[in-house]
């Protein structure tokens, strides 16, 4: 039996009159032009992200050097370092990588179509996943990536200009970029929330800091064992297969498995199943250790990250700006969820203004004009 409503029970009125109107269609105009404004910018908004991300990974070296040396002299030694790094590695292995995805694309194609070609049940997984398909297409895609040596070194030529800035603007950063923070905190009139505020964005760039070294590093090891492996195994295209395997084991809990698709099939393909059932399991083996014991070591100490908003992330990234935009994008996701990671473990929430009002059912009370 259903109650009947009390007649004396207290309502909310919503009225929409003509600044109720403007008010909205103010509000449209506003975000169809902050849209466009977006859109027109975003190559100078990616710039201005992965400045500050740069500058936040670069706090760590600068720190530590400046045990010894002036802060200034840290911040220019680590900035320059990191660039030099960066430089050696893009340049210093494009030619490896330029002529490893046309072999990849060829070798891997022939392992795939062998593989397709068995008679036993692995033949036939094999053509059920059209195996030879996918890899010419994930082969091909590859090699447009990298494009031809001479278009992609005059692309890279064009954007010194862009570093360049992006340098300077990170080096502002590192320098300035604390004291803005503390300036917009600082903005906040009540002193127990701007206290909160602070301590949750100060607690969660360190914890994203810390968990983009981590990761970084479990990149780095991965990368190297696997570019060791198909060096000594003599597969084709060790750097790009290293490249795919860092990269993709920055990814939690199944990172370091995907990227060793790419040199399982090969060792599947040219030498024996059985070899690339062995390597396969051993990729398995490091992602137990990965899951089991690293990852639960590094959520106690940073904050903990599934795989699902680094991948989507990364795919948006890299259809809205390339390698690039996966990367960095991959990088501000941690970092917003570091910081709300942060504010959701403090002692308690940030008072909102409509925690005054009691229960979310209960209509604000009336003021003294109102009740006159």
């Amino acid at each position: 039996m259903v109650a009947e409503p009390r007649l004396d029970e207290q309502r909310t009125v919503l009225r929409f009159n003509a600044s109720s109107a403007a008010a909205l269609v103010l509000a449209l105009l506003a975000t169809l032009v902050l849209r466009n404004a977006v859109a027109a910018a975003h190559r100078v908004i990616a710039w201005g992200v992965a400045s500050m991300v740069v500058a936040i990974l670069l706090k760590t070296p600068v720190d530590r050097l400046a045990r010894f040396v002036p802060r200034l002299v840290a911040l220019l030694l680590a900035g320059i370092g990191i660039a030099a790094v960066a430089g050696v590695l893009v340049y210093g292995v494009f030619d490896d990588l330029q002529s490893e995805s046309r072999t990849l694309r060829r070798v891997g194609s022939d392992a795939a179509a062998s593989l397709e070609e068995r008679g036993d049940r692995i033949g036939r997984v094999a053509q059920d996943l059209r195996l030879e398909e996918r890899a010419e297409d994930a082969f091909e895609a590859l090699e447009l990536r990298f494009g031809i040596r001479t278009e992609v070194l005059a692309s890279a030529a064009g954007t010194v200009p862009t570093y360049f800035v992006c340098f300077i603007l990170t080096i502002f950063l590192v320098i300035y970029g604390p004291r803005i923070v503390e300036a917009a905190v600082a903005q906040v009139g009540d002193d127990e929330r701007r206290a909160r505020l602070d301590r949750m964005v100060h607690e969660g760039v360190d914890r994203a800091r810390s968990y983009l070294w981590w990761a970084l590093g479990q990149g780095w090891l991965v990368g190297l064992v696997t570019f060791a492996f198909a060096e000594v195994s003599d597969l084709p295209a060790p750097t790009l297969l290293g490249l795919f395997a860092g990269v993709a084991a920055t990814v939690p809990y199944i990172g370091i498995v995907v990227g060793s698709l790419p040199t399982v099939m090969l060792t599947a393909g040219l030498e024996t199943p059985v070899e690339g059932a062995v390597v396969f399991a051993g990729f398995l083996v490091a992602q137990a250790v990965e899951t089991l014991a690293f990852r639960p070591w590094i959520d106690r100490r940073t904050l903990h990250v599934g795989p699902a908003i680094p991948v989507i992330v990364a795919a948006v990234g890299v259809e809205v700006y390339g390698i690039g935009g996966a990367l960095y994008g991959a990088a501000l996701a941690v970092l917003l969820l570091a910081m709300a990671d942060a504010g959701a473990t403090t002692d308690e929430p940030l008072p909102m203004p409509m925690e005054d009002w009691g229960d979310p059912g209960t209509p604000p009370p009336m003021t003294q004009e109102q009740a006159d």
